[in-house]
C-alpha cells in the first residue's frame, strides 16, 4: 500500500510539474521522476493474492492489465483533446486532469485497500 501511495503522489506532483515545465529538459526531468517513483503496476500485482481468493486471481490479474491498457488509450485521447490551452503552458490542463484522477485514486486506495496482509507468514528454520 505504501508503494501505491508513493506512486500516486508522484503522479500528482510530477504531472503538474510536467505541465508547468518551461523547457523540454525540465519536462523530461519531471517525466523521468514520475516514472522513477512509480511502482503502481508491480505493487498492485503483488497485492493481488491478499485481496482475492485463488479462484478469482486470474480474472483480477487480467482486469489490472485491461484497465492499464484502457488507460493508455483513453488517456492519450483525453490528453490530446485537452492539450493546447493555455498557450503559455499547452499541456497543463491535460496534466492537471491526470493529477486529479491520481488524487481520486489515492482516496480510493485509502478507502478500499486494506493496510495489512491477510496471508499467513511462513515460518523459517
Amino acid at each position: 500500500k505504501f508503494v501505491i501511495r508513493v506512486g500516486l503522489l508522484s503522479c500528482v506532483i510530477f504531472q503538474i510539474g510536467f505541465g508547468l515545465a518551461p523547457t523540454y529538459s525540465s519536462a523530461l526531468c519531471a517525466r523521468l521522476a514520475m516514472g522513477f517513483f512509480n511502482g503502481i503496476l508491480g505493487a498492485s500485482r503483488a497485492m493481488l493474492p491478499d485481496l482475492y481468493p485463488p479462484d478469482e486471481q486470474a480474472a483480477a490479474m487480467s482486469l489490472i492489465t485491461a484497465m492499464w491498457n484502457l488507460g493508455q488509450i483513453v488517456g492519450t485521447a483525453v490528453g490530446g483533446l485537452l492539450a493546447g490551452f493555455p498557450k503559455s503552458h499547452p499541456y497543463l490542463v491535460a496534466n492537471v486532469f491526470g493529477s486529479t484522477l491520481a488524487a481520486l485514486a489515492m482516496i480510493a486506495v485509502e478507502l478500499f485497500i486494506p493496510g495489512k496482509s491477510k496471508r499467513k507468514k511462513k515460518k523459517t528454520g
